[in-house]
């Protein structure tokens, strides 16, 4: 990571974030979760080449959910007694704060 960072100024070409996968809790990406309506979470759809980098993947999208639709995502996200975070099939997403992004051309 330091090396890369060190590339990054050098060549004044941003910032970037390292994740040491040596240091990442293990377990956490591994527990069962009750999602609202049996609903399928992002991590449990999404199969690694390589097994150790579960929990730096877990650290990135967490327990966010996949709805088919923003209807079902709204519902997922708000009606649960705890927020969720949702993307829906078509890239629109729910944060647990509410707030909603989405767009673009189609």
């Amino acid at each position: 990571a330091q090396l890369c960072l060190q590339f990054l100024r050098k060549h004044n070409l941003g910032r970037a974030n390292f994740i040491p996968l040596e240091k990442m809790k293990k377990g956490a990406h591994d527990r069962a979760v009750e999602t609202p309506e049996g609903a399928p979470r992002l991590f449990d759809l999404i199969s690694p080449h390589k097994h150790d980098i579960a929990p730096a993947l877990f650290l990135a999208i967490g327990n966010t959910l996949v709805a088919p639709d923003l209807e079902t995502a709204t519902r997922w996200a708000y009606e649960y007694g705890k927020r969720w975070r949702v993307v829906t099939m078509d890239g629109k997403l729910i944060e647990t704060s509410g707030t909603m992004s989405g767009g673009g051309n189609s």
